[in-house]
């Protein structure tokens, strides 16, 4: 996902993004790119956006990024 949405990256943005994934932060990481990429509007293919909730149910934090997650689906990307 850092790969999809790094042209939408500032330079504070793409460090804090690729520090948290090089120090094993994942979540941190997730977090972050789930909101740039809602902050830019940018949909994300059905798969990722399925993968997403699949993590935020995994992490009980479904229901605080369901909002987030609406915001950066393909509404044209029907394929789960």
């Amino acid at each position: 996902m850092a790969d999809q949405l790094g042209r939408l990256f500032d330079d504070k943005e793409r460090t804090a993004v690729y520090a948290a994934l090089g120090s094993g932060d994942d979540r941190a990481a997730v977090h972050r790119l789930i909101h740039i990429a809602a902050e830019h509007r940018h949909p994300l293919p059905a798969r990722t956006c399925w993968d997403l909730h699949v993590w935020a149910h995994a992490h009980d934090a479904a229901d605080r990024y369901a909002p987030v997650l609406a915001r950066i689906k393909d509404p044209l990307d029907v394929e789960r």
